[in-house]
């Protein structure tokens, strides 16, 4: 990797890290625990998008809960066990989870289009008929 592409990197890890910080599971973590973990996503290759989708999900809650040392912060070993256990991800179901995280925290607007109920008011034309 070239110098400037490292920096690239670097500044996004950092902000994902930091943007992540007000997680659910953060605190099962710390600080130091919780960056660590990020360089281990990246290290299997997922984007800080990704990276900042799994660690916002219950993935990283169930990799806490599942830690081998319960009296302390999970770690990103945790997080590895976890997603590489057996019987855990299937197939391409890991990244179908992390792709459905992504869309869920990146496009909000989707997942409110998608969520109304369906007795909801439709929208009307000009001339104040239903649409469908």
């Amino acid at each position: 990797m070239k110098p400037a592409q490292f920096g690239s990197v670097a500044r996004a890890w950092s902000h994902a890290v930091t943007a992540t910080a007000d997680a659910y599971s953060f605190s099962y973590y710390g600080a130091k625990s919780w960056a660590a973990c990020f360089g281990e996503l990246y290290r299997r290759g997922y984007n800080s998008t990704e990276a900042s989708a799994i660690m916002r999900s219950v993935i990283a809650r169930y990799a806490a809960d599942a830690r081998l040392t319960p009296d302390d912060h999970a770690t990103p070993a945790d997080l590895a066990r976890f997603l590489d256990g057996p019987g855990t991800w299937d197939g391409g179901t890991l990244q179908s989870f992390v792709d459905d995280c992504v869309v869920g925290i990146n496009a909000p607007i989707l997942w409110l289009a998608y969520s109304r109920p369906q007795n909801a008011p439709r929208a009307l034309s000009a001339a104040g008929e239903v649409r469908s």
